[in-house]
């Protein structure tokens, strides 16, 4: 819209110069202007509103899993994992798994403070699909990648 003003101080510089590098538009032509910049704003909008409209309804399903899961609780927790485990010769040593989790938590709040038991519920289920792609992936004994002939 900022060059319909700017074609009308043109059209009144054309009139007392005579001599003027860009055309005057006639009258179709300037509410043509008018109409496509109109119409391009429009469609902006309405492709802003609708990504909106769009993230609305994701924000809004997934509080709506949140409230659900939450209520469904009588006091939520999160499980960690077990506090000690065995090592090779029997003793028992702080899991060095459980460990990661609970620091993998503690990063998660330091972060965003307002995540919830659900988000943290999340963040634990894909630590533990990250886990078990290195088993598959990783040989246990070297920590190396597992070659493609071994399965």
């Amino acid at each position: 819209m900022q060059s319909v003003p700017a074609l009308r101080q043109d059209s009144a510089s054309n009139r007392t110069s005579g001599n003027s590098r860009k055309p005057r538009l006639s009258v179709h032509g300037r509410v043509y202007t008018v109409l496509y910049e109109t119409f391009g704003l429009v469609r902006w909008w309405i492709a802003r509103a609708g990504l909106r409209l769009y993230m609305l309804r994701l924000i809004l399903r997934s509080f709506r899993g949140h409230i659900q899961i939450l209520l469904s609780k009588d006091e939520p927790d999160v499980d960690l994992g077990l506090s000690f485990e065995r090592d090779g010769h029997g003793n028992l040593v702080h899991c060095a798994l459980t460990q990661a989790r609970s620091d993998g938590i503690a990063k998660l709040e330091a972060k965003h403070p307002w995540v919830s038991f659900v988000d943290m519920q999340l963040f634990l289920e894909g630590f533990d699909l990250g886990v078990q792609w290195r088993d598959r992936t990783q040989d246990s004994d070297t920590g190396l990648p597992k070659s493609a002939g071994s399965s």
